[in-house]
């Protein structure tokens, strides 16, 4: 128990009925008071906008003291209320949901989530009570459908993640207005990835709450390395990625390791060193001067010193995102890019092998999300890493392609007396 915290919204369809389908967190299994009450709280808000509420409670353990407890409220409140009773496949439940009905609601359900058992009686239920709401499916896929027309582009995916307990949960509520997310003094509040849909200045916006990610050898606990797995997934499908760091124990081990992980996943990068206002200002005008020797391998880099308790500097945060997918977009000409790589080339000419120099015949862009170029030389072995890294600092600073990644392919130029027709 307890696994589930944060609740999550998603769309549910069941033959021709679609429906918004928000999961909760249970009532048992948290470590302390406090926990406990803020979920009950949202849990409340949650039933009070609900049209119908699923009561799922597990047939196969039997009722619990709290599958009472609850029940009690919704009879109080009047909610339209449907038991699912689940895990009816097993070999004594289909006989105990009948016990299900103790709860005190008409509609009782037997249901198997495993199997897909029990979804024509779920249909039938759900249909009914919405037809009693005048509830008209067809309108609400139509506005649905209309709504997405309307928007003048996708959401931009922002994903924020950090070590445990470093304030993204605290971070996220304060852009949204509301206690949206769970937070806590103790690490390990979030397990899921949590995605809300937001706008900023005008942009839709998906921003996505993660779990905190510790080191791997510190990580026993299965359900902490299912969390960590969701947490490298939203790192996957991010378009640009908020580290968050602590001010007051900054740039650990484990932040750059968690920064490289971005990188290798070519996502746009913006670093905000939360909880600055714990430490002096001089300290993080040190921490901000020395970003690039830290992460040379994405030199520019914004970092922002913020406080997500306060709300210090949060908007710039947003605006550095905003940068930095832009740059994650950027396309350079191949004209501009030979023009550049001319004048870079007289500046700094590439080493000697052997006898010869290496050339370099030319360049150009041959993808965006990230960057990507290729670059035509007559010896790629010999090219040495060195100065494919200069050439990747000095295009970055050249086209601002500030916090975004930047990939170099080094490949061997066509020899044009090959094969020819003598």
């Amino acid at each position: 128990p307890g696994v589930t915290r944060d609740w999550q919204q998603g769309l549910g369809r069941i033959a021709d009925l679609t429906f918004d389908l928000v999961d909760t967190a249970g009532l048992i299994g948290f470590e302390n008071d406090q926990l406990k009450d803020q979920i009950r709280d949202r849990n409340t808000v949650l039933m009070q906008e609900a049209d119908v509420i699923l009561f799922m409670v597990d047939a196969d353990s039997g009722l619990m003291g709290s599958d009472h407890e609850l029940a009690e409220t919704l009879r109080e409140s009047a909610y339209k209320t449907i038991v699912v009773a689940n895990k009816c496949d097993r070999s004594q439940a289909e006989r105990q949901y009948m016990d299900s009905y103790a709860l005190g609601f008409e509609k009782v359900i037997p249901f198997s989530a495993a199997h897909g058992l029990g979804l024509g009686e779920l249909y039938d239920a759900l249909k009914e009570m919405f037809q009693a709401q005048n509830y008209d499916n067809d309108d609400l896929s139509e506005d649905s459908e209309t709504a997405t027309e309307r928007a003048p582009e996708p959401p931009l995916l922002i994903t924020v993640v950090g070590r445990p307990n470093v304030g993204k949960s605290t971070f996220i509520n304060y852009i949204l207005g509301e206690e949206r997310l769970l937070t806590g003094d103790e690490p390990g509040v979030t397990r899921d990835a949590i995605t809300v849909d937001w706008t900023f200045d005008g942009r839709a916006l998906r921003l996505v709450d993660t779990a905190g990610l510790r080191r791997k050898a510190r990580i026993q606990e299965k359900l902490e390395h299912i969390s960590a797995m969701d947490t490298l997934e939203a790192i996957r499908f991010a378009q640009v990625v908020v580290l968050m760091i602590d001010a007051t124990h900054p740039f650990e081990k484990q932040d750059l390791t968690i920064a490289q992980q971005v990188l290798d996943e070519g996502r746009a990068l913006v670093i905000a060193l939360n909880k600055s206002d714990q430490v002096t200002t001089e300290l993080i005008r040190e921490f901000l001067d020395h970003v690039d020797m830290i992460l040379p391998q994405i030199k520019g880099v914004s970092c922002i010193g913020i406080s997500a308790k306060t709300g210090r500097n949060v908007k710039d945060v947003m605006k550095a995102s905003f940068k930095a997918f832009k740059a994650w977009n950027l396309r350079i000409s191949t004209g501009q890019l030979n023009r550049w790589l001319m004048h870079t080339l007289e500046a700094h000419p590439p080493p000697l092998a052997g006898r010869t120099r290496v050339r370099i015949k030319y360049m150009t862009q041959i993808k965006t999300r990230p960057p990507t170029f290729a670059l035509f030389v007559t010896k790629p072995v010999d090219l040495p890493e060195s100065y494919t890294r200069y050439l990747a600092n000095d295009l970055r600073q050249t086209f601002n392609f500030e916090g975004s990644p930047l990939r170099l392919i080094v490949r061997k130029g066509k020899n044009p007396y090959v094969d020819k027709d003598k």
